[in-house]
């Protein structure tokens, strides 16, 4: 490692009044690599505010960029514990693209450091918004090579289930007034669109099943086994119980 030198009480409170904008917080965090500035910042609170999602208007959303977090990947190497314990202290916000940077936090430690970070991974599945999934597969692939297996199995088993057809209330109306109406049939479908669930499934998956095969196959059977429920409606289920007739249309 470099022989950094340590910032004086000084230079941080001078570089802190430089950087009000927030065009100069992602110039100044993104070129910062000494890891002596991280003590320094964190206890002037600079790392304890994510932003959330800024609304323009009914039909924008924003999802803003945080600076310091490009700052902690720079470090991240060099001083891990520290980056791990103030990320883990993070407060939980809306906003994707801070998870999308914690997630590649996530990816420059190794081994189990790496995993410590699970919860802020968890975390993340749990927003309904989604539009940076595509790199959950480079997540899943990279704590199974570094045997966090543990980690990836949990990671998965929230990752590949699909959620109900979200206009089930209105086609279960539909059907009501018309039960001929075809239009009215269930489509369950993943929390993401087709092309990231399958790389999730393809480059995250699959290489754990090569490492996990039992385990990673009871994940998905069980997935398979709910998401099959949610392609009948409720006096449908009554109908078939619990024949599903996967014998015909799923037989391998």
């Amino acid at each position: 490692m470099p022989s950094w030198k340590k910032p004086t009480s000084e230079t941080v409170e001078r570089s802190l009044a430089l950087i009000e904008k927030e065009s100069d917080r992602q110039y100044f965090f993104s070129r910062l690599k000494n890891p002596q500035w991280i003590q320094p910042l964190a206890e002037r609170g600079c790392f304890k505010s994510p932003p959330s999602i800024r609304y323009l208007s009914d039909d924008h959303v924003q999802y803003p960029f945080w600076p310091e977090l490009q700052y902690l990947k720079n470090v991240s190497k060099d001083v891990p514990g520290k980056v791990i314990q103030i990320v883990l202290q993070l407060p939980t916000v809306d906003n994707p693209r801070v998870y999308d940077s914690i997630l590649d936090i996530a990816l420059e430690l190794e081994g189990e450091q790496s995993a410590r970070l699970k919860p802020k991974m968890l975390e993340y599945t749990k927003l309904e918004n989604q539009s940076l999934a595509h790199k959950y597969p480079k997540l899943l692939t990279h704590w199974t090579s570094e045997n966090q297996t543990e980690a990836a199995l949990e990671l998965t088993e929230i990752l590949v289930p699909f959620a109900s057809d979200q206009q089930a209330e209105d086609k279960q109306a539909r059907r009501k007034a018309n039960p001929n109406d075809w239009t009215t049939s269930l489509n369950p479908r993943p929390r993401f669109d087709d092309w990231e669930y399958n790389e999730i499934l393809e480059k995250g998956v699959r290489p754990l099943a090569e490492r996990e095969p039992y385990r990673t196959a009871r994940i998905l059977i069980e997935a398979t086994a709910i998401m099959i429920p949610l392609k009948f409606h409720p006096d449908e289920l009554t109908k078939v119980g619990s024949n599903d007739y996967s014998v015909f249309w799923c037989p391998r």
